[in-house]
Parts: structure tokens; sequence; C-alpha cells
């Protein structure tokens, strides 16, 4: 029986050794305390980053709505109902750890402030806007005039805002949209609302510019606008339809008086309006004078203008239409270099001019009165005749005209006057008064006598007050 012991091969070299024990044999027994230690390691790092590791430094800066820094600022910060951070002022910084919280704020003036953030890696400031304690709200926008929100580009459009308040009295702005050619704002700058107010009426204007694109020209591009309380976030929209301008102009431009006297005279112009549409431009005109430069009150200027017609409804194609611009300086003007515009509007339309008015101070001092003969030797006792002339060289009507000779000479050597007052003179007209010379008895003879007669009027300048010509007429008797 054959030896397969003896005849097995034997194997020798390094593949053909035993194999080695592995390394993990030796940690086998220590696995569990590894494991343990690396968890460990993992929840420590856990911890870290979620406690420490994960928070920011961020800056929560407190504005008003439009941006200016709110004072006084006091409040918390808290995540799931609990209390992390206290807020004591606008700019303070906080280390959160990245999540959403909840901020309460408040300050004095301002109403209390909610508002969730989300704190990540990224966050460095968080601007949060606090609104003012107002109670006060918009209501409506109405555009005036009509209820489709009709506007006309290149015109300043009226509208009407209504308010309601349920606090106390109190004093706002309202800020107005103004972006794409269309500006809308308030009247008044600052609105006074009483307490308890419901349906306060504020008058406001949408002015288009006149070179917005309109494509719709018959029934107008829809648009909108805003307006809102300063100081607080929520805006009040208005749609609106965008018209075109229609083509109307004024000539001439300017429209230039010169030189007008204050005399209370009046002067007139004509404007004439040139219809480029199709056909007649129905509408009641409504004329406007804003005063740019002057010495007098821009109120007081306006009042010294009228038209000719004074009403105007429709605006023909042909003939065209004219129009008489009146304008009557008063007594009292001051001497002035009026520089302004005329504008003419309609729903549709609206056309200016350039209006321009110099104005002198009119002349109210008449030449002095002559008499005729100014010198006479006379007989005692001899009545020679003389003539006063008075002319009135002033810019106005002058009125009670008196004449007074003074009273060494009054019925001795001046007699028979014939009148000693005039009742009115027309400018540019002029009277002539006579009366006698003479030389009483018991005059020193050959002693020459000067007379003097003066002379007052009402004043055209200062109602209820007289003037008075500064000299004297003189005429010299000499007796015989």
């Amino acid at each position: 029986m054959p030896d397969f012991e003896s005849s097995r091969p034997v194997y020798s070299g390094e593949m053909f050794r035993e194999p080695k024990p592995s390394p993990l044999e030796g940690v086998k027994p220590h696995l569990k305390k590894i494991i343990a230690i690396v968890a460990a390691i993992v929840v420590i790092y856990f911890i870290y980053w979620f406690f420490i590791g994960s928070s920011v430094e961020v800056q929560i800066v407190f504005k008003d709505t439009e941006g200016g820094s709110v004072e006084g600022v006091y409040g918390e910060i808290t995540q799931n109902g609990a209390r992390v951070a206290e807020i004591s002022r606008s700019g303070q910084k906080i280390s959160l750890k990245a999540g959403e919280y909840d901020v309460e704020a408040n300050a004095e003036g301002f109403k209390q402030l909610p508002q969730t953030i989300e704190v990540d890696a990224d966050s460095k400031i968080i601007p949060l806007v606090m609104e003012k304690d107002i109670d006060v709200e918009i209501t409506s926008v109405q555009i005036a005039g009509n209820s489709e929100g009709k506007v006309f580009a290149g015109k300043k459009n009226d509208a009407l805002i209504t308010l309601s308040n349920t606090g106390g009295n109190v004093i706002i702005e309202i800020i107005g949209s103004d972006e794409g050619g269309i500006e809308a704002k308030t009247v008044l700058q600052q609105i006074t609302v009483p307490a308890n107010t419901s349906n306060l009426p504020v008058a406001a204007v949408i002015e288009v510019g006149d070179n917005i694109s309109v494509q719709d020209r018959v029934n107008g591009d829809e648009k909108e606008i805003s307006f809102r309380i300063k100081g607080l976030k929520e805006e009040f929209p208005k749609t609106i339809r965008v018209l075109p301008k229609l083509s109307i102009t004024i000539s001439p431009n300017p429209l230039d008086f010169r030189t007008l006297k204050a005399d209370g005279s009046t002067a007139s112009k004509d404007i004439t309006f040139q219809n480029k549409e199709a056909g007649d431009v129905a509408g009641t005109v409504d004329f406007v004078i804003d005063i740019e430069q002057s010495n007098n009150p821009a109120d007081e200027i306006q009042n010294w203008f009228s038209f000719n017609p004074s009403a105007i409804e429709t605006i023909t194609k042909t003939p065209a239409l004219k129009v008489g611009v009146i304008v009557k300086v008063p007594t009292a003007a001051l001497e002035d270099d009026i520089r302004g515009t005329l504008t003419a509007s309609s729903d549709s339309w609206s056309a200016q001019t350039r209006i321009t008015i110099k104005v002198s101070r009119a002349n109210k001092t008449i030449t002095q009165p002559t008499i005729s003969p100014t010198s006479s030797s006379i007989n005692k006792g001899e009545f020679k005749p003389a003539t006063l002339t008075v002319k009135n060289t002033s810019d106005f009507e002058i009125s009670n005209f008196q004449i007074q000779v003074e009273q060494a000479c009054n019925g001795t050597f001046i007699t028979n006057l014939e009148k000693t007052s005039i009742e009115s003179l027309a400018k540019g007209s002029e009277q002539r008064i006579t009366m006698n010379l003479t030389a009483p008895f018991d005059a020193e003879s050959n002693k020459a006598q000067t007379c003097n007669i003066y002379f007052s009027y009402y004043d055209p300048l200062s109602e209820g007050e007289t003037y008075d010509l500064p000299d004297g007429t003189q005429v010299i008797i000499t007796p015989k």
C-alpha cells in the first residue's frame, strides 16, 4: 500500500507560510470601549457647535418707516417662548445661534413691534422697522370729477383722500407715490386730524408728466398710484387711467404787458388758443395765475386779472378762440417787475404762457397852479382882474381840490375869488378861476405885499387822506 504521507509534496517559501493572526484580533476585546469613546467625541462636537460654535453675533437695528433711527428701544428676544436675550437699544449686538426668534420691541411714540427673525451664519445686521403710534388710516382715494379714475397727461389732476381716526388729535403727513412720470401728493403738507374722526376730506393732486407715453388714447392706460401716512407702512393703492394730453396751445408767449402805472386804470391784451385736435374741444376752461417774482404780494396780483369772456365752455377748431386778459393795477401797488405764468386748463388739456408786467408808481402831484398876472401895481381902492389856472398833470383824476388864500391877503389884497374848491378835475384837464387884485386904503404906499395861495386835494394813493401841494402860488401887489 503506498505511503501517501511520505509522498506528500513539501512546499516552502513566503507564500506557503502559516497565516499570521489579524491585528483586529487584539482590538476586539476593546471594541466596545473604542465605539463609546468615538460616540462621546461626536456628541461633544455636536454639543459644542449647537451651543457655542453655531452662535452668530448680530446687530439688531431699529428704524422708523422713513429710515430714521428709533431711540429708547427696549424689549426681548424669545425662542419657543423662552427668553434668550434682552433688548436695551437700537444697534445692540447680540450672540444668537442659527434659527428663528421672536422679537418684541417698544419705544415711546411707536407701536409695539412683534416680528419673527431668521438668524444664520451670514447674519450681520438685522434691520427692523417700527411704526409710529398713529391711529389714522386712509379709507378712500377719489379722482375729482369722475368715478373711473381718469387723469390726463401734462396736467395737475385734483383728487380727494378721506381719513378716519380712532385715536386723539394728531398732525400727520401723507406721502404719495412718485414714479413713472406720475406724482401723487397732498395739497397741504401737514394735516390736522381731530380725534375720533371719520371721512375727513384731504385735497390731493395727481400730477402727470407731459411726456408720459399713452398706448390706449381712447380709454387710457391703467396705472397704479398709492398713498400712505408718514410713519406707517401700509399703502393705500389706487388704480387710475391715464389719458393723453390734447394738443392746445396759447399765444403769444410770453404775454408782455410792458410798463403799467399804478393808477387804477386797466390794460388789456388778447391771447389766442390754437386747437390742433380734429375738432372742437368741449369743457369748462379755468385760468390760474402763478406769480414767481414780485414785490407786491402774489395773492393781490392775482386779483388784478380778469378775462373776457369770463366763461369758456369750448375751444373751437376754427376760428381760433381769442380771450382778452385784463389787468388793473391798483393805486396802492408797489413799483415792480412781475414774472409769472398764466395757465388755462380743462379736464383733458392745459396750456401756458409766460406773463411779464413792469409796474411804475403813478404821479399824484399836479403842476403848481399859475396866476396871471404874477405882480401888479394898484391904486388904493382899485380892482384889477386876475386868473388862476389849475391843470391836472398827475396820473389820476383828482377830487376835492381846495384853494386857500393866506389870511393876511384874503379879502384885502385878493377879493371876489370865483370858487374856493373844485369837486373833480380829470387827468390832463384844466380850470381857470377868476379873482380881483386890489390894494386897501390903509395899505402902505409902494410897499410890495406878497400873497400866497395854497392848494390841497384828496390823495389818490392814500384813501381818506389829503395831499397838500408843497408850495403855494404867489402874487405880488404894490399899492400906489
